[in-house]
């Protein structure tokens, strides 16, 4: 009678020493420790604590006003896009059509700088001249 008082007590120890065996668990807090400045005092200044080991690990250069992590984040995404539409474009045997025959002809077609400045305003003449001929707001209105 007296063992099955003390069975619920013993079911939950068993349970809470079961769910914390995980003794090589490590807890990640999503804060990088390295972007501290642990030298700061944090009632001091607050920000250079928070953000002094960024700032020093990432120096800001003349072309930016600012630049975060998510400038970073821009930065490389910029990077990975020029990098894969230079090698579409690059590419000669691209299916005739498709969407990376159109953009690696769009690339080059806007990299030929001797071709654009020979053809100079020849590719819009004809819209230009219809704008020229433009008389007022009743032309260009569509619902007026």
């Amino acid at each position: 009678m007296k063992i099955t008082k003390y069975l619920p007590i013993l079911a939950v120890c068993l349970m809470t020493t079961g769910c914390n065996s995980k003794k090589g668990a490590v807890l990640a807090s999503g804060i990088d420790l390295a972007n501290l400045d642990t030298t700061a005092l944090p009632g001091t200044s607050f920000y250079q604590y928070a953000c002094g080991g960024w700032i020093q690990a990432h120096p800001l250069t003349d072309e930016y006003s600012r630049f975060g992590s998510f400038d970073m984040l821009n930065e490389n995404n910029r990077e990975q896009l020029k990098g894969l539409i230079a090698e579409l474009a690059a590419k000669k045997d691209n299916v005739p059509g498709s969407a990376a025959q159109k953009v690696g002809d769009l690339y080059n077609i806007a990299m030929d700088s001797v071709k654009l400045n020979q053809d100079g305003f020849a590719p819009i003449k004809e819209e230009l001249i219809e704008i020229d001929g433009l008389n007022g707001k009743e032309d260009i209105c569509i619902s007026c």
